[in-house]
């Protein structure tokens, strides 16, 4: 697989990259590290399982798509999920199965589309 750089970008038909973010966390760990990142300025942690995003430079429109992932412990898929839109990022949080808050156990990603 080609290395692939900060710069990089992609498409789906009708949307093109904005943003994107690999994020290291440790479960309780108010600190996001950015490991990689285009046009994103900071990811902060607001309460367990609920993230601020701010992205570098501003989408032109409120209407676009964010994709996400993360991963839960033991097999178990934690949900990654837009909670508020602004132009200039928003906020995501992370659900366990049961719908409750929980901080991702370790790295999760996120990508902006529009």
């Amino acid at each position: 697989m080609p290395a692939q750089s900060s710069s990089q970008s992609g498409s789906f038909p009708g949307l093109t990259l904005k943003a994107w973010a690999l994020v290291a966390n440790v479960a309780g760990n108010v600190a996001q590290t950015l490991v990689k990142s285009s046009n994103v300025t900071s990811i902060t942690r607001i309460g367990a399982g609920n993230f601020t995003v701010v992205l570098t430079t501003n989408l032109s429109t409120a209407s676009y798509v964010v994709v996400g992932e993360v991963g839960g412990t033991g097999g178990t898929l934690l949900a990654l999920t837009q909670q508020s839109k602004a132009v200039g990022g928003g906020s995501v949080r992370c659900d366990s199965p049961a719908g409750v808050l929980t901080d991702p156990p370790s790295g999760w990603y996120l990508a902006y589309y529009e």
